[in-house]
Order: C-alpha cells, then sequence, then structure tokens
C-alpha cells in the first residue's frame, strides 16, 4: 500500500513538474543587448524625425550626441558625460507628456547615480542608453514634447 502511494505521489510530482519547468524556459525571445541597442536606436531615428519645437530639437540633438559618446567612450571622462546628459534629460521631462514623465525622472537619477559612482561597466551604460533611447522614441511617437 505506502509503495502504491509513493509511486502515485511521484508520478503526480513529475506530470505537474514538467510543465512548469517548460513553460519557464526561454521560447527565443531573448535578445542580445546588441539587439536591443540597435532596435531602439532605429525606433528612436524614425521617431526623430518628427521633433517638437526648435528648442527641443536642439536639446535632442545634444542628448544624441551624449549618448552616441557615452557608448563610444571607456571609463574616462564618463562621469561628467553622465550627469550632462541627466541635465539634458531633466530639461526635455519639463516638456514631455504626463506618461513619460516618471520613466525619464527616474532615468535621470540613473545617470546621475552611475555619474557619482565613476566607473560604470560598458553593459550597464549600454542598457541606459537603449533604455534613454527607447523613452524618447516613445514620447516623440506620442506628445512630441509639446507640453
Amino acid at each position: 500500500m505506502p509503495k502504491k502511494i509513493i509511486k502515485t505521489l511521484l508520478l503526480g510530482l513529475i506530470l505537474i513538474s514538467v510543465p512548469v519547468f517548460t513553460a519557464c524556459a526561454p521560447r527565443g525571445e531573448s535578445k542580445t543587448l546588441e539587439q536591443v541597442l540597435k532596435s531602439s536606436q532605429e525606433r528612436f531615428s524614425k521617431a526623430n524625425q518628427r521633433a517638437g519645437t526648435v528648442v527641443v530639437a536642439d536639446v535632442l540633438s545634444q542628448t544624441k550626441d551624449h549618448l552616441e559618446t557615452l557608448l563610444s567612450q571607456q571609463v574616462n571622462g564618463q562621469d561628467k558625460l553622465m550627469y550632462e546628459t541627466a541635465n539634458l534629460l531633466a530639461k526635455l521631462t519639463e516638456n514631455a507628456g504626463y506618461t513619460s514623465r516618471p520613466a525619464m525622472t527616474e532615468l535621470v537619477s540613473q545617470y546621475r547615480e552611475l555619474g557619482h559612482i565613476g566607473n560604470a561597466g560598458q553593459n550597464e551604460v549600454t542598457l541606459l542608453v537603449s533604455r534613454t533611447y527607447s523613452i524618447l522614441a516613445s514620447e516623440l511617437e506620442t506628445t512630441k514634447f509639446k507640453l
């Protein structure tokens, strides 16, 4: 009798655990960091053609230059560039739509934090730049910094 209960419990455990573990496995949905960066840059480039006012377009251009420099630059001088990028994003946040402001404010604080630390890894910087491109593209596709 106990042998039959153990067999039943084992079979039940196997039947339950197989779908649980296979459902958690990646199904080809994951992308490399470089793929994520490239797609966010492309989206930003398309959306940037519809920039709002001249002032916003100028700040966006400066921000894009800073982001490209952050991607190409090593650790030297990165902290100052992080602070400058945070200040540019803070300027853009003032005109951003209400739904974009919290995300942009979070980005500003992350740039300042990484600038304060002083030696952020290249993967951290790449991910942060990619998120920045995505949020800026989202804003340009909707309210275009016209608030």
